[in-house]
């Protein structure tokens, strides 16, 4: 205990004489995080399909075993983190891994894709978390923090904004191969920033375990035993990644989480119950809004690269210049729009934030749901269009814009009716469950979703399109219905109060 306030006032000092540069050091390693992130996953549907030739609906269970662990590890990470290695030396481990991973997928066989796809998942567990974490540690003051992790958010988006160009265009210009191992140099160059600036990190993580025996030599037996565990864990991933055994993970998980949610419903009061209620409702809202958002990284990624018109062609002068648009570039339509609109919504919500317009949690979760609904309209007509000829490309462009314009008033909201309502022991447990959910279980259930527009044919794949996301239309309304009607019904009990 001792250590770690003496680490604390160190860091506390460091922090007065370099305030800036350490959190920059770590979010100029996270934009090219994200760069290697998004560059493989706007990639991996289609290496899956047209490279390995594997069928749609084992390619779309691989996708979502693949998305659904990315998000249950950083819980493992964390708590790795907190218990022994630290947040600066998680970060450097999680970043190395990840970098080996993008590379192992690059040899482009089964074996390496199966075992490259562990690599990630053990990376990003081990990254995402600490990396957060340290920025966090870096400021003892609550505004800092904030401005701070706004541009975590801001830095992150515009790497998966530029990822699905770049990769997307290497892959298509010269193989899938090279497309992941451009995501692997990003995620080379985080590492040499880490590496190249690493004084700015000096104090903040440090490791809670010591891996220097008291002779002053390395301390072998941890080392190895950290490395054997981590061997262990790799090959228990990539297991299950083989056998399509996240499901069972994810129901493990699951049961844990609802025992911690109702542990702290029943230990709250009446008036904490009342708003926890309406968190653990949108969490449900949440979990289906990802499902079907999901669905832009497989199911409507194949639907794009089949059905979807994506020639360009423009004159210069005399001469005309034609170019098709590689599926994978469509992938950076949601972090460009979330960097646009998010900052406009910000700013808009901020100015009449304390007026009578300010619109409440469940009105903007509303609002969230009829413009992913609208947006399932979209490419709904983009899918019936496609039955004459290829669907023109800016009826998914603007269906995928709205998913993202949805998202600014679904995730931060819900997100923040869950701190606002969480006990104050309870709320890092409450948001875990929440991304639990909101990630691991969505991402899953996105897969089985997108399973539905699999079929042998091309004919019968197109038809299964238009059913699935008409359904999805259904569902959206539906919701619409029930959030609506929830509002003004409590709003009619307060008046008549």
């Amino acid at each position: 205990m001792s250590t770690i306030n003496l680490t604390t006032t160190t860091a506390n000092n460091e922090n007065q004489s370099k305030p800036s540069k350490g959190p920059y050091v770590i979010i100029a390693t996270v934009v090219w995080e994200f760069f290697s992130f998004f560059g493989m996953c706007a990639l991996l549907i289609l290496y899956l399909t047209q490279s390995l030739h594997l069928s749609d609906k084992y390619a779309y269970s691989l996708y979502g075993v693949y998305t659904s662990l990315v998000y249950l590890t950083p819980i493992i990470g964390g708590f790795v983190a907190d218990r022994y290695l630290g947040n600066r030396l998680s970060v450097i481990i999680g970043a190395i891994l990840i970098m080996l991973g993008h590379f192992t997928l690059a040899i482009t066989s089964m074996w390496s894709l199966y075992f490259g796809l562990a690599l990630l998942i053990g990376g990003v567990g081990l990254f995402k978390a600490s990396a957060i974490c340290l920025i966090g540690e870096y400021y003892p003051n609550q505004n800092d923090r904030n401005s701070a992790f706004m541009l975590y958010y801001i830095g992150g988006n515009i790497g998966a904004a530029i990822a699905p160009i770049i990769c997307g265009y290497v892959a298509a210009r010269f193989g899938f191969e090279y497309g992941f191992a451009a995501a692997g140099i990003g995620m080379f160059f985080g590492l040499c920033i880490l590496f190249r600036y690493r004084k700015y990190l000096k104090g903040m993580g440090s490791p809670r375990i010591s891996f220097y025996a008291t002779s002053g030599r390395i301390n072998l037996k941890i080392i190895t035993i950290g490395g054997a565990l981590l061997c262990l864990f790799l090959l228990a991933t990539n297991f299950v990644i083989i056998e399509l055994w996240s499901g069972g993970v994810i129901i493990i998980a699951t049961v844990v989480a609802i025992f911690y949610s109702s542990k702290i419903y029943l230990s709250s009061n009446k008036s904490v119950r009342k708003d926890l209620r309406l968190g653990f409702m949108l969490t449900i809202v949440g979990v289906l809004f990802w499902i079907f958002v999901q669905q832009g990284g497989s199911s409507i990624s194949l639907f794009i690269e089949r059905f979807v018109n994506r020639d360009l062609s423009w004159s210069i002068g005399s001469k005309i210049i034609n170019y098709t648009i590689p599926t994978a570039m469509f992938q950076a339509i949601n972090p460009t729009s979330i960097v646009i609109f998010g900052g406009i919504i910000a700013f808009l919500l901020k100015k009449i934030a304390n007026t009578k317009f300010a619109p409440s949690s469940t009105l903007q979760v509303i609002f969230g749901v009829m413009l992913l609904t609208l947006g399932y309209i979209f490419i709904t007509l983009s899918a019936k269009n496609a039955e004459l000829s290829k669907a023109s490309m800016w009826w998914v462009i603007s269906g995928m814009t709205l998913f993202s314009a949805a998202e600014i008033f679904i995730d931060p909201v819900i997100l923040g009716v869950l701190t606002k309502s969480a006990p104050a022991n309870s709320l890092s447990t409450l948001t875990a469950i929440y991304y639990l959910f909101a990630g691991a279980i969505a991402n899953y259930l996105a897969a089985q979703v997108a399973k539905l527009t699999a079929a042998p044919t091309a004919h019968a794949v197109l038809a299964l399109y238009k059913n699935t996301y008409t359904e999805v239309v259904y569902v959206g309304c539906a919701m619409l219905i029930i959030l609506l009607a929830t509002y003004v019904l409590k709003k009619c009990l307060i008046n008549a109060k």
